[in-house]
């Protein structure tokens, strides 16, 4: 703590002359590049209008007022978004938006594969990120494939997360320091330059970052501590140009560390203690081809092309029951993306077809040493058509996925010893297409109202999964229904009203196991807990299915207050919570406020974040039993603007989770308490 003293205390000694630019309020688009427009056909990741409602931006702005030292942390602030913490094999962190877990991301276009996302993630830098797209519910058919990959048979996607790297707005270069509790630093560097002339612009912009933390060392488990120390270093290089109607871009980023895996506590299991494990080395890099072409006023095509890869161990300690392991985790994931728009008048019309293949080579997650490899294809298309001055907008949408599986097995997820056996292993097989379909409609009932409705359905039908006795296995359907109202107050009110619905026929969930090998178990009379943590054997999973209904409302506004001044503010209910544990694992009620407030030389922020109680699992059952959530988190800064000698400093002091609520998203992964730490921002100009 006397660190973060001085260090604060040198930053407001320094001789300085005064002359901070006042903060405005979120914008949407940044920087010299227009793909960040939501009207503009030159952006990959827009959304049709009558989504509005239903997708919220992050902005730049809003992160540096975060403090966050990950992304999942800036996550943690949206509306009806819960960031759970890493569990086991599983990664590094996860999110949970609307009750919903099944969400894929995209990066600068890179779409990722979920397995391997979480651990990408939690080493990109928050100081490289431009902006966060959360596209929910049914908005997002011609952002990449919807139908769910790793599975037997699939399971609809529920949006997307659209992370966009930094661009330069001018020749600037920025440097940011930051250290905290336990041990915690994060260092970056990132520097941009604009070229502009007649006919071309074009830009060139770099980062590089370390960071590291050694994690709390109380103990959870016995004598066995956090163990969630990591160290993580790497570099991000994109450049771009605009000639002539061509808009190309590329990125590439590097990432290479090492990373503990935090240990769970007596609440996930009270018989069988974690085991302090680790992923050594984690290499990550990502490479993105991104260009678009404006052949005349009206039509526009996009490309882009993708790849990235995961080279990582996990390694397990000695145990009593077993010796010490090292698994190969090593993931490569490519991505293509094309599309054709014509936008003319009150039309337009998107017409696209993608490709994604993921190979996992090695096996992770519970599948170590099981290849596994699949390729899906989609073809998508989109008509919008507006009247009325363009005051009413009307969108329908179509896609349809069609999965190939190289090398699979038949399960829908891992979690036994018996699963990784070569006789449920398959390959060459084509699944059934999934189809997706959406129906929108946004109204501007006055200049500051408007209405957004949306409808959207998916269809997948289950191959090769074995049902529980006397039960038929039908296709899993989905129902969503959005429908908001916003209203423009005032620049401090800006309410809105969301009503949202996701309802599933058929969806399915694990009933009990077969066992295959030795004395045979037939009739999927064996239960978890009997399967759990068997090393010989091999069993094979059962399905029942459900209807389920998640269904809520969100109320959300927004405003600026002063000058330097803005707030933003969320309350998301569930209204109905039905079928397979729903209303268990579900939080009913999530609330949300942040505030920046700007005094003279200084500017307060602070967020807080209201969870209600919901359950989790153990290690021995499959049902939720385990208390979770039930909490209110609240975290605050302060920060101080100088100039010197032309560059800018801002030095924040804050403090997280200050009320040191050691709470629970995830059934055993604690949260780390309370921490503090100072930052330090310097703007070259």
């Amino acid at each position: 703590m006397k660190k973060l003293v001085v260090a604060m205390g040198i930053s407001l000694l320094i001789p300085e002359v005064y002359s901070a630019e006042p903060s405005m309020p979120p914008v949407l688009v940044s920087g010299w590049h227009d793909n960040l427009d939501s009207n503009s056909p030159k952006n990959p990741f827009r959304t049709a209008p009558s989504s509005e409602s239903h997708v919220e931006v992050i902005t730049r702005e809003q992160i540096e007022e975060l403090h966050a030292t990950n992304i999942f942390e800036v996550m943690n602030t949206a509306s009806g978004v819960v960031s759970t913490l890493g569990s086991r094999k599983g990664g590094f962190g996860g999110l949970m938006i609307r009750g919903d877990s099944n969400f894929r991301w995209i990066v600068d276009g890179a779409y990722l594969q979920p397995d391997m996302a979480s651990r990408i993630l939690a080493a990109l830098p928050v100081f490289s990120i431009q902006e966060i797209k959360i596209v929910r519910g049914s908005s997002s058919l011609t952002l990449g494939p919807m139908v769910g990959s790793a599975t037997a048979s699939g399971a609809p996607v529920d949006g997307f997360v659209v992370v966009e790297t930094r661009k330069p707005r001018k020749d600037e270069v920025q440097l940011r320091g930051s250290a905290g509790t336990y041990n915690t630093y994060q260092a970056d560097l990132w520097g941009g330059k604009v070229m502009t002339d007649q006919d071309l612009k074009a830009y060139v912009a770099g980062l590089v970052f370390k960071n590291s933390t050694d994690g709390p060392n109380e103990t959870v488990y016995n004598s066995l501590t956090y163990n969630a120390g990591s160290q993580t270093g790497g570099g991000l290089i994109k450049g771009g140009m605009q000639a002539y109607g061509l808009n190309i871009d590329v990125m590439g980023y590097v990432a290479r560390g090492t990373s503990q895996i935090q240990n769970y506590n007596k609440s996930f299991s009270s018989t069988t203690a974690p085991g302090n494990w680790n992923v050594n080395p984690s290499d990550n890099d990502l490479f993105i081809l991104n260009a678009t072409k404006s052949w005349d006023e009206t039509n526009t095509t996009l490309a882009s092309i993708s790849g990235n890869t995961s080279y990582q161990n996990l390694n397990t300690p000695k145990t009593l029951a077993a010796p010490a392991a090292s698994y190969s985790n090593n993931n490569e994931n490519n991505f293509m993306n094309l599309k054709h728009v014509f936008a003319k008048d009150t039309y337009r019309v998107t017409l696209g077809a993608d490709y994604l293949h993921w190979n996992n080579p090695t096996g992770m997650n519970y599948y170590e040493g099981v290849q596994r490899e699949e390729s899906t294809t989609g073809l998508f298309t989109q008509l919008e058509k507006s009247f009325l001055d363009k005051d009413l907008n009307f969108d329908v949408s179509y896609r349809q996925d069609q999965v190939k599986v190289q090398h699979g097995l038949d399960s829908y997820f891992g979690g036994q010893a018996g699963q990784r056996n070569a006789s449920l292993q398959y390959s060459n097989r084509t699944l059934n297409p999934a189809k997706f379909y959406t129906l929108g409609a946004q109204y501007r009932v006055m200049p500051e109202t408007k209405v957004n409705a949306r409808y959207g359905g998916a269809n997948q039908s289950p191959q090769n999964v074995t049902p529980m006795p006397g039960v038929t296995l039908g296709n899993d359907q989905q129902t969503k229904i959005e429908f908001g109202v916003e209203q423009k107050v005032s620049p401090l009110l800006n309410p809105a009203v969301n009503y949202f619905s996701r309802q599933v026929t058929n969806e399915k969930i694990l009933g009990g196991y077969n066992r295959l090998s030795g004395t045979p178990v037939r009739n999927c009379s064996l239960p978890e807990s009997s399967v759990i943590g068997q090393t010989t054997g091999i069993y094979a999973a059962c399905y029942n299915q459900s209807d389920t209904n998640r269904s809520g409302i969100e109320y959300s506004t927004q405003g600026v207050f002063a000058e330097r001044s803005n707030y933003r503010a969320s309350w998301t209910n569930f209204t109905t919570l039905s079928g397979a544990y729903t209303s268990l694992i579900t939080p009913r009620n999530i609330g949300d406020f942040t505030f920046a407030h700007g005094i003279d030389k200084f500017t307060i922020t602070g967020s807080v974040k209201y969870v209600a109680q919901y359950y989790g699992i153990t290690a021995t059952s499959t049902v939720p039993t385990v208390k979770i959530g039930n909490f209110t988190n609240f975290d605050a800064g302060i920060s101080y603007d100088m100039l010197v000698d032309s560059v800018a400093l801002t030095t924040t002091l804050y403090g997280k989770n200050l009320s040191n609520i050691k709470y629970q998203t995830t059934t055993g992964i604690q949260d780390w308490g309370r921490v503090f730490g100072v930052e330090v921002i310097a703007r070259f100009q």
